[in-house]
């Protein structure tokens, strides 16, 4: 059985989605079937998908521009891009969006769950390098590789997050539990200060993503931490 990752399959095709879904399930992946941009943005407020089965030719956003937005966004995101576009420039479109393997329609079934098996290991492998932060509250101090001071801002967003569901909040939840001057632009004021942060946690020796932006909800800490 291979370990969780989420994944998210977004088909218009509704017989060709499930048939996809049904693949991974099959495999003991966790997978959640999308028809559109719309629906993916939508879950990702709740879920953290660490692979996207994409179609290009989407109702709405098309998969390309999907693909571009979600590597800019979220970099350690993996993207396996299925289409009819076969053409060689088509497939330099594809990689040069951000697809990690490109399969041309009609697709194998057993070809496809061999490109998951695959980038699921290289998922599992980097999740492995990461290792927890030490936050001391009292010290107001991060540890990693690298010990970094915290300011209150600072400790009061992640402290938020550490506590919260799924180690998420909204923007309006996240304001109301820091200590800031923020009544001027809050949500500007407050992607600063987590930009700010996600430099220090860097500093103190994170890799990868470490506060994620959830689209049109708010932020996750996705960065493994204990209290010391």
């Amino acid at each position: 059985m291979p370990s969780k990752i989420n994944i998210a399959v977004v088909e218009d095709h509704d017989v060709l989605r499930e048939m996809l879904l049904d693949a991974l399930l099959e495999k003991g992946y966790l997978a959640q079937g999308f028809r559109d941009a719309y629906e993916l943005d939508a879950a990702s407020s709740k879920t953290i998908f660490e692979l996207l089965i994409l179609d290009l030719n989407l109702p709405g956003e098309d998969g390309l521009s999907i693909a571009k937005r979600i590597k800019e966004s979220y970099p350690d995101t993996f993207i396996i891009m299925i289409t009819a576009r076969s053409s060689e420039m088509d497939k330099i479109q594809g990689y040069e969006a951000g697809a990690d393997i490109y399969l041309p329609k009609p697709i194998a079934i057993t070809e496809l769950q061999a490109a998951v098996s695959s980038l699921s290991k290289r998922i599992l492998r980097y999740k492995d390098l990461g290792g927890n932060l030490i936050l001391n509250e009292k010290n107001a101090t991060l540890k990693g590789s690298q010990t970094v001071s915290l300011s209150k801002i600072d400790l009061d967003i992640l402290l938020a997050l550490l506590q919260a569901d799924q180690q998420r909040l909204d923007f309006e939840s996240l304001l109301n539990q820091v200590s800031s001057n923020t009544s001027n632009t809050p949500k500007a004021t407050l992607e600063v200060q987590i930009v700010r942060l996600r430099k220090k946690m860097a500093e103190a020796g994170a890799e990868g993503v470490t506060i994620k932006a959830l689209y049109k909800y708010g932020y996750q800490l996705v960065q493994g931490i204990d209290l010391a």
